[in-house]
């Protein structure tokens, strides 16, 4: 994690300056895999618009396992230019807490906290 939690309030001040976009997963033709092609497109849009940073939208009937797949494309597409978000809104508890460990690991910065 680029910061501590007594370090939140004052990192995210620092760096969330400005306007944060969504992105929406977006799905091949056969609405079957990610498409990673037209999620890639997306963050670089993103930053060239400018946004320093986007919520990844979670309630797009994206598997837990895709939603993964979602942030570690996003990630690495932007290459430390841009921060994002988890959306956590999850089917309970434990899975929001499970994606936030999963997101910090990739390298997601912040959490829009939601209810389960």
């Amino acid at each position: 994690m680029l910061y501590k939690r007594s370090e939140a309030k004052d990192w995210a001040k620092q760096h969330w300056r400005g306007v944060c976009n969504v992105i929406m997963p977006s799905y091949t033709a056969d609405l079957q895999r990610l498409n990673e092609k037209a999620i890639r497109h997306d963050v670089r849009r993103n930053i060239e618009l400018g946004f320093w940073g986007a919520l990844l939208v979670s309630e797009c009937a994206t598997t837990l396992d895709e939603y993964k797949r979602f942030m570690e494309i996003c990630v690495d597409e932007a290459k430390g230019k841009h921060h994002f978000l988890i959306q956590g809104v999850f089917d309970t508890a434990d899975q929001i807490v499970d994606m936030a460990k999963a997101g910090e690991a990739i390298g997601i910065t912040g959490l829009l906290l939601g209810q389960p």
